[in-house]
């Protein structure tokens, strides 16, 4: 339902698909997560995003806290295209797998 209503929003602004601007999927869900964290968790936001997972229309975002500073995110999506349809295959790390740090 969100990725047929973003797909349709896109096509009426620029007149072409998605898949055709590799970034437009990148650029929704980061726009969508962000702002998100900073509602639920208010301006300290940045130190509660490994509580905030989030599956979105072609990422996942799963962040721990690095040793060396900063988050890295170990969400990930495998996809597959089959007859020019992308296909989730599976997600590479469970949502609550142990990352070592």
């Amino acid at each position: 339902p969100r990725t047929i209503q973003f797909i349709r929003e896109f096509r009426k602004r620029f007149i072409l698909d998605p898949e055709t601007d590799k970034f437009a999927f990148l650029g929704y869900d980061i726009v969508d997560y962000f702002p998100r964290a900073m509602y639920y968790y208010g301006s300290d936001f940045i130190d509660c995003l490994p509580q905030f997972e989030y599956d979105g229309l072609s990422e996942q975002f799963r962040f721990y806290h690095s040793d060396k500073g900063g988050y890295n995110n170990t969400g990930m999506f495998v996809y597959r295209y089959q007859e020019f349809r992308r296909e989730n295959i599976r997600q590479v790390l469970p949502k609550n797998a142990d990352i070592p740090r």
